[in-house]
C-alpha cells in the first residue's frame, strides 16, 4: 500500500513538471513574438493641378490664393516651396513652410505673376512635404501680359433676341478707362468662332444699380475711418440723382447694415457716414455678405439698366459659411461683376483674395495701402463705369445652351483680352 502511494506520488510530480515545462515554452515563446504596433496617421496633402493668372497688365500684377490641404489623417509639414523658373511668377510668402498642418486643416500662400513683355507665361511650383506618395506635388501655373485691362462686366440680352450685348471695360496699367476705341479695335468670338460685330456704343448712358460693401470689421486702422467713410460718400456724388440707384452692405461677423436699393442718394450717404460700432470684433464675413450683394443686385439689373458690386475690405474672411468659389460662381451665373478695393492697413490683409474676384467676375481690382488713394481709386470706378463700352452682335446660343466668349482689342499694338460664359435665350 505503501509503495503504490509513493508511485501515484511519482506520477503526478512528473504531471505537474510537464505541465510546468509546457506552460514555459509557451511563455517563452509569446515573449520572443512582440505584438505588431498600430500605423501610424499618415499625411494627404491636396493642391490645385494649375493656376490661372489670367491677364496681367505689363507693369503691373495679378496674384492669386493657394489653398494647401491636408486631407490625410496625419500631420503634414512642408519643408520647401520653389519655382521652376522663378522669373515672372513670384511667391509673395512663405508661411506654410515648416509649418504643421493639422488633419483636414490647410494653408494658404500668395503667388504672384509680373509681367513685363505682352506675352504667355508659364511656370511650375514644387511643394515638398512628408507626404510620401505625393512628394514633391506640382502646380502648373499660366497667366498672360498684355497692355490693357479687358473686361467683359455683363452679358445683356436684348429680349431674348438674337443679339447679345456685352458690356466692356478697357483700361491701362493705371486703372485709367481707355476711351474712343472703334469696331475696327474690337474682335469678338464665340465657342472660338469669329463673330461680326453689329454695333458699338459708347459712352452708354443707361442707368446703373450699384451695391456697395463696405468691412467695418476690427482689423481696419482706426485712423482711417473717416477717410474711407468720406471716399465711398464721394463716390455716390458720382451717381445721377433720381436715375441711378445704390444699396449699401456694411459687415464684420454679421451683416449689421442692408438698405436695399433706393434713388435716395442722400439716405446712402448718411448710412455710410454713420459711426463705427463701438468694440468692433476682428472676425468678417465677407464672403457672406458678397453672396447677399450679388443676389440683391441681380434681382434690380434689367435690359436697361446695368449693375456691379464694389466692396471695400482686407480681403481676410473668418467666419463665412460660403467660400470663395460660392461668392465667383454666384457672380458668374448671375452676370453680376466685383469691383474690388484691397485695404492693406489692416492686421490681416490678403490683397490676392480680392484681386480673384474681381478679375474673375468681370470688375476691376484696385489696391489700396491705406485711405489716402481712395477717392481716386472711387473716381477711377465711376469713370469705368461711365465709359463703358455696348457692343452687339447676333449669337447661335438658343434654348438656353451655354456658349464661351472671347473678346479681344488690339490698339495700335497695346493688346487686351478677356473670356466670358454666358446663356442664351
Amino acid at each position: 500500500m505503501k509503495r503504490n502511494l509513493v508511485s501515484i506520488l511519482a506520477i503526478i510530480s512528473v504531471l505537474l513538471w510537464l505541465i510546468g515545462c509546457g506552460g514555459g515554452g509557451g511563455g517563452s515563446e509569446s515573449s520572443s513574438t512582440p505584438p505588431t504596433p498600430p500605423t501610424p496617421p499618415t499625411p494627404s496633402i491636396s493642391a490645385l493641378s494649375s493656376l490661372d493668372f489670367g491677364v496681367a497688365v505689363v507693369g503691373g500684377s495679378s496674384s492669386r490664393q493657394l489653398l494647401i490641404s491636408n486631407v490625410g489623417a496625419g500631420t503634414l509639414n512642408i519643408s520647401n516651396l520653389s519655382l521652376a523658373k522663378g522669373t515672372e511668377f513670384t511667391i509673395r510668402n512663405q508661411f506654410c513652410i515648416n509649418q504643421s498642418i493639422a488633419s483636414q486643416e490647410n494653408c494658404s500662400i500668395a503667388l504672384d505673376l509680373k509681367p513685363n513683355t505682352q506675352t504667355d507665361f508659364s511656370d511650375t511650383l514644387t511643394i515638398t512635404s512628408n507626404d510620401t506618395a505625393k512628394n514633391p506635388l506640382t502646380v502648373a501655373l499660366t497667366g498672360m501680359g498684355r497692355n490693357y485691362n479687358v473686361k467683359i462686366n455683363e452679358v445683356k440680352k436684348d429680349g431674348c433676341g438674337a443679339n447679345l450685348k456685352l458690356l466692356v471695360s478697357v483700361t491701362n496699367n493705371l486703372g485709367v478707362p481707355v476711351t474712343a476705341l472703334s469696331t475696327n479695335n474690337f474682335k469678338v468670338f464665340e465657342n472660338g468662332n469669329p463673330k461680326p460685330i453689329n454695333s458699338i456704343t459708347y459712352p452708354i448712358t443707361s442707368p446703373i444699380s450699384v451695391e456697395l460693401v463696405l468691412d467695418f470689421s476690427g482689423s481696419l486702422a482706426v485712423s482711417d475711418q473717416l477717410a474711407i467713410q468720406d471716399a465711398a460718400i464721394a463716390f455716390v456724388d458720382t451717381l445721377t440723382p433720381n436715375q441711378d440707384e445704390a444699396g449699401l452692405i456694411k459687415f464684420k461677423l454679421n451683416i449689421d447694415v442692408n438698405t436695399g436699393f433706393t434713388t435716395d442718394l442722400t439716405a446712402i450717404k448718411t448710412a455710410i457716414g454713420d459711426p463705427y460700432p463701438a468694440g468692433r470684433p476682428e472676425g468678417t464675413i465677407l464672403y457672406d455678405s458678397l453672396i447677399q450683394a450679388i443676389n440683391d443686385t441681380a434681382g434690380r439689373v434689367a435690359a436697361s439698366r446695368r449693375g456691379a458690386v464694389i466692396v471695400f475690405s482686407d480681403g481676410n474672411d473668418e467666419e463665412s459659411v460660403s467660400t470663395l468659389e460660392n461668392v465667383i460662381d454666384l457672380a458668374v451665373l448671375k452676370g453680376v461683376p466685383i469691383f474690388t478695393i484691397a485695404y492693406t492697413n489692416a492686421s490681416k490683409p490678403k490683397p490676392e483674395v480680392m484681386q480673384e474676384l474681381a478679375q474673375r467676375t468681370g470688375g476691376e481690382y484696385f489696391l489700396a495701402p491705406d485711405s489716402t488713394q481712395l477717392n481716386t481709386i472711387y473716381g477711377n470706378i465711376s469713370n469705368i463705369l461711365s465709359q463703358q463700352y455696348l457692343i452687339e452682335y447676333n449669337t447661335l446660343s438658343s434654348g438656353g445652351t451655354t456658349v464661351s466668349l472671347d473678346i479681344e482689342v488690339n490698339d495700335n499694338n497695346n493688346l487686351g483680352e478677356d473670356s466670358k460664359e454666358a446663356t442664351g435665350c
